[in-house]
């Protein structure tokens, strides 16, 4: 089975992994073993503690009771019953903690001690040496009292050392532990260290060796043999790399072969540019004699086109002038039609006026036909009355006759009021229609004036237009005057080109003698 390099660099990483967490396991568990060892230390330490507590505490009891004994005091007696309870607790909590049986009857009979020590002090001695009898309480303190008191102190200390010896066998225990542990780490160390160690060596000569045979290939190539091929025999990544120099070497003779025939068509070009160039030449030469005829024809051009503008802008002028006339033609012919169409109105009014003058002179006309009527019926009754109506008569006759007058002039008045009427009917139509003469005029007049400023805005197109061709063929003067430049500059460039033509063949023939050493 072929593996590639990847594969085999992980594996010999992973063998040196493996053998690295192989020696930390052992390590981590030795350390929890020793942890163990010291964690049992500390509750064996804690035990013997408490025992010198206790004794301490038993020692400080026993003052208590001398001290209340010379004199007593109810301080003595809290001390002592305050050291003892907790005498009591501690002997309680050691015989619940223990996790032997030995020991837990240590702690019970620790507790039972300190409660018949406490119960003969609390109920024979205080009452005694309150009571004044010193001499029966020491006896009781010299007797019974202190025969606890050894005892207690006793199996306390008794405990107490007990409890020693177990720190003394853990601690050895450990010393030993860690004494295996640093030995087995050590050589797991050296082991593993030994084993990469072999593995890096081994995989460095095979390295080596894969590369050599690479290197000896490659330095072939680069004395100019394009000729070699590496032989592929596995699929790891030193055969890709041999694959890929192998299509390198491929790519570089074709290459050479590709350069070596191209160098034969760049000299061939190089000899068709030299013979372009001097072709170029010639014409850019003639060029530069058409473009001194072209830079004359364009300044005329630039000077026509000056004048023309200059026209233009007058003819703008004017239009302008023009488009004022037509505003103020258009301001006067809109006055006029207010005039008519006032004058319209105001006969319109008096003609108005003049039915009315008739309806009067009608309502006149009226009243004299009566009047005449009333005289003539005076008059008749005059005429019954004889002499006596004589007079009345002549006024009535008179009343006729003005009657009759008023008739006639009320009947000339209105035949001139109806004349009147038909003169004002014929100067009403007449000024309707001038009116409409007048908006016909003043709505010619502003076609006329749309008409000029759009001509007017044509104009100034065009002078736009005119003074763009200006400039158009100012610029076209100067393009052409750098066209002019530029043949020059282009013929400078030529007579370049048909040097650097000759040293491209030159080149060229230097590349087909470096080609030639290479062998294809």
């Amino acid at each position: 089975m072929q593996m590639s390099m990847l594969v085999r660099t992980c594996l010999m990483f992973l063998a040196v992994v493996l053998l690295t967490a192989l020696v930390a396991a052992i390590g981590i568990i030795k350390i929890r073993e020793v942890n163990g060892y010291l964690a049992e230390m500390n509750i064996q330490m804690e035990r013997v503690i408490s025992a010198d507590n206790m004794n301490n505490l038993t020692t400080r009891s026993a003052v208590a009771v001398r001290s209340y004994l010379a004199e007593p005091r109810e301080s003595y007696r809290q001390e002592f019953m305050q050291v003892t309870e907790q005498n009591g607790k501690t002997a309680a909590d050691l015989a619940a903690k223990a996790r032997r049986q030995e020991n837990r009857e240590f702690g019970e009979k620790i507790a039972a001690l300190n409660d018949q020590y406490r119960r003969a002090v609390l109920e024979e001695f205080f009452p005694l040496a309150a009571a004044g009898k010193k001499d029966e309480a020491a006896r009781l303190l010299a007797g019974r009292l202190a025969s606890l008191e050894q005892e207690l102190t006793g199996t306390t200390k008794a405990y107490a050392k007990k409890r020693q010896e177990e720190i003394q066998q853990v601690e050895a225990a450990a010393r030993e532990s860690a004494a295996g542990a640093q030995k087995l780490l050590l050589s797991l160390a050296l082991a593993t260290l030994l084993a990469a160690l072999a593995i890096g060596i081994a995989f460095s000569f095979w390295l080596n060796g894969r590369f050599k045979r690479l290197i000896k290939q490659v330095e072939t190539v680069a004395s100019g043999d394009l000729t070699v091929e590496v032989k592929v025999r596995r699929r790891d990544e030193m055969a890709r790399i041999a694959g890929a120099f192998n299509v390198m070497i491929s790519s570089l003779r074709t290459l050479a072969l590709g350069i070596k025939e191209k160098s034969n068509l760049l000299t061939d070009s190089a000899q068709e540019l030299s013979a372009a160039s001097q072709q170029a030449a010639a014409s850019v030469e003639g060029i530069a004699g058409t473009t001194s005829e072209i830079v004359a024809v364009a300044e005329q051009a630039a000077a026509s086109s000056e004048s023309a503008a200059e026209a233009s802008r007058n003819v703008e002028q004017a239009a302008l002038q023009g488009n004022t006339a037509v505003q103020e033609a258009v301001r006067k012919m809109h006055g006029i039609k207010e005039t008519v169409d006032k004058g319209a109105h105001a006969v319109r009014r008096l003609g108005e006026r003049s039915d009315k003058i008739g309806q009067i002179v009608h309502v006149i006309r009226g009243i004299a036909d009566q009047t005449n009527l009333l005289a003539l019926n005076a008059a008749i009754e005059a005429a019954r009355a004889g002499e006596h109506g004589r007079g009345f008569a002549v006024v009535a006759e008179e009343v006729r006759k003005l009657a009759e007058q008023s008739a006639a002039a009320t009947k000339e008045i209105g035949e001139l009021i109806g004349e009147t009427q038909l003169e004002m009917q014929e100067a009403i139509t007449a000024m309707e229609l001038g009116a409409r003469e007048v908006d016909s005029g003043v709505q010619v007049v502003e076609q006329a004036g749309q008409a000029l400023i759009e001509i007017l805005k044509q104009i100034k197109h065009n002078a736009e237009l005119v003074e763009h061709v200006a400039q158009g063929a100012e610029q076209s003067s100067r393009g052409v005057q750098n066209l002019a430049e530029s043949a020059d500059q282009i013929n400078s460039i030529i007579q370049q080109i048909a040097a650097q033509a000759q040293e491209l063949a030159k080149v060229s023939e230097d590349l087909q003698q470096m080609i030639a050493k290479l062998k294809l």
